[in-house]
């Protein structure tokens, strides 16, 4: 079933709730204030059933001191009807009404004009006219249709006009459960009880959900529509849940009821501001109030990069606010002036966060830019690319949205790829590995005798965003490994090789010298270092033979050729073949070397596995 929600919108008395009442049977004028007074102060609901299409009707009230409720009211809607009266025709509430429509991002619906039976031909025929040049070139633009209170069958035919056009209408419902509370009271047995509309999503017995923006959560024990007791509702549909563990007390209109984790709450928020071509002009800093949802909230403007807009214009816009606001990406409420009160404009939300970024950021400034769009390819691609890796919940949670699929759609064209369990793009995959490799050339060049950088180190100074695993798939992606390598935990260019220059060449051979002449005699590092008059050089050296295997540390700074360090292997190996232990003195004797360094050898022996120490003496490692 396709669920509809229509507002009626209009100036007072034009005849919105006379129209609902003969539509559907209902009188939505709930309040004994609006019967006394005849005039809709708060928003009534009722219910039209077309063709197996459940329609929500908002009834929102006309008279200006009430454009809060109204905007309340408008909020979800996905068709409007703007009710003219043929013997007043267009007016100001009618103008400001649409303006609001318009402005919350309402794209179809009709006109209905109502009072014809007390109008004069001529009061019909110039409300028609002024119909036809006020909406031109708007979604409304030749859809009027006219009643006859004195002819019933008018409003059959109405009926089916509604059913014609709400027919083209598109829902694309992958958001979370979202309903902004505007009523709250308790009844005795059943506890807490909240109405609205649902905006988005579903809401089923037994879900537990959010309250923002004291982020509550509570359990939905009952749902009710249209005083009905139901298992489910979904988007467009009027609802009341009972729900447990929060007292209505801690509940106000305004507050929002969601999915949980789907919904951000802050004081500071950057949107899209557009300002109505009537209006002149307004200053940064300018005091506003933001009707969203059922709530309102009063706050400042301050535009990223100029002073001042003027009428018709749109700008990029950082709101401080006295209290916090609720919402989510994308989300619409309309500005209006702090005093006195009337419409000015509107905002789109682009982001909600606890921070105040820099005005003039012009690398912010861009990402805003960029989320303006409508494109929602465009936007997760806009996200990455500024955050640089997300996971799904993150990238769901920004965008309002609970389904994978544009996800799987970038996935699918290669526009962003996984690391371990959160994404990237394409390009700042790129872009990471162009800093990797201008990270790894300095490196080389500043440390020429080193075989590479080690990977802790690297993922320290350009990886810190990553988790060790995302690290490793990095390294490990093939567009990676075309341009380095990985070995023993170092990390260099393919292209890198090291050069020894004269010096260099010259101090290797002096260092292969000394333990070519020791032999299995060790010498502690420390001892020999104090013979050489280039120390510096000789530690660099030393340090290139250690990494590139020409020689062994054993121990505490002793160290050995690696050739000798084989020879004695099989030395030892060899006495085995006819011996079953060896003592130190043996193994003294077999190397020629003094205790300390034979101590030192068969310590590495043991180390490898090679030989077992027994009480006294070795034997053979099997």
């Amino acid at each position: 079933m396709k669920n509809i929600l229509i507002g009626l919108a209009g100036h007072i008395d034009h005849g919105k709730t006379t129209l609902i009442q003969n539509l559907t049977g209902v009188n939505t004028d709930s309040l004994p204030e609006e019967k006394k007074r005849g005039m809709t102060i708060d928003i009534g609901f009722t219910e039209l059933n077309l063709d197996g299409t459940s329609i929500g009707i908002i009834d929102v009230p006309g008279h200006e001191k009430f454009i809060k409720n109204m905007t309340a009211g408008i909020t979800g809607i996905n068709f409007v009807i703007m009710v003219i009266a043929c013997n007043d025709g267009v007016m100001p509430q009618t103008i400001e009404h649409f303006e609001i429509v318009n402005l919350l991002g309402v794209k179809n619906g009709i006109i209905v004009l109502t009072k014809k039976d007390i109008s004069t031909e001529l009061q019909y025929h110039n409300t028609l006219t002024q119909c036809k040049q006020y909406f031109k070139n708007t979604f409304l633009e030749n859809k009027i249709f006219v009643i006859d209170k004195n002819d019933l069958s008018t409003y059959g035919s109405l009926k089916s006009f509604i059913a014609r056009e709400i027919s083209y209408v598109f829902l694309n419902d992958s958001n979370n459960f979202r309903l902004n509370v505007d009523r709250v009271f308790s009844i005795k047995g059943f506890g807490t009880i909240v109405t609205g509309t649902i905006i988005s999503g579903k809401v089923a017995i037994n879900d537990v959900l959010t309250l923002y923006p004291k982020n509550l959560q509570v359990r939905v024990k009952n749902i009710q529509h249209h005083n009905k007791d139901v298992n489910f509702l979904e988007s467009g549909q009027r609802c009341a849940l009972n729900i447990s563990d929060v007292d209505k007390n801690d509940i106000t209109r305004g507050d929002v009821l969601a999915t949980t984790n789907s919904l951000y709450t802050s004081d500071k928020i950057d949107v899209l501001f557009t300002l109505l071509p009537h209006i002149k002009k307004i200053k940064t800093n300018h005091r506003i109030r933001i009707n969203i949802g059922t709530d309102e909230i009063i706050g400042r403007i301050i535009f990223h990069d100029k002073n001042y807009i003027c009428g018709g214009e749109s700008a990029l816009a950082h709101l401080i606010l006295e209290s916090s606001l609720t919402g989510t990406f994308h989300d619409i409420g309309i500005v209006r002036n702090f005093t006195p009160v009337y419409t000015i404009g509107n905002i789109k939300i682009l982001n909600i966060t606890s921070n105040m970024n820099k005005r003039y950021d012009n690398n912010y400034f861009s990402f805003l830019k960029q989320l303006c769009s409508d494109n929602s390819d465009e936007i997760v691609s806009s996200l990455l690319l500024y955050y640089n890796i997300l996971s799904e919940s993150e990238i769901l949670k920004f965008i309002n949205f609970k389904e994978l699929d544009i996800i799987y759609k970038l996935l699918s064209n290669n526009i962003i790829f996984k690391l371990d369990k959160r994404y990237i793009h394409i390009k700042t995959y790129y872009k990471l590995l162009d800093n990797l490799k201008t990270y790894l050339e300095k490196y080389h060049i500043a440390n020429h005798l080193e075989s590479g950088i080690d990977k802790a180190t690297l993922k320290t100074a350009c990886f810190s965003l990553f988790t060790i695993k995302e690290f490793n798939e990095f390294l490990n992606y093939y567009s990676t490994l075309e341009s380095i390598s990985i070995s023993n935990d170092k990390i260099s260019l393919k292209s890198f090789k090291v050069r020894l220059n004269k010096e260099e060449k010259k101090m290797k051979e002096v260092i292969f010298s000394i333990y070519k002449n020791n032999k299995f005699n060790l010498i502690p590092f420390d001892k020999i270092i104090l013979t050489q008059t280039d120390i510096r050089l000789f530690r660099e050296m030393h340090k290139y033979m250690l990494e590139n295997d020409f020689i062994v540390e054993l121990k505490n700074n002793n160290y050995i050729l690696k050739g000798f360090l084989k020879e004695s292997i099989k030395i030892i190996s060899d006495y085995f073949a006819s011996n079953s232990t060896l003592t130190l003195s043996q193994g003294r004797q077999l190397l020629n070397c003094d205790r300390d360094s034979v101590i030192l050898i068969l310590e590495y022996l043991d180390k490898l596995k090679i030989t077992k120490k027994l009480d006294n003496y070795r034997v053979l490692n099997k």
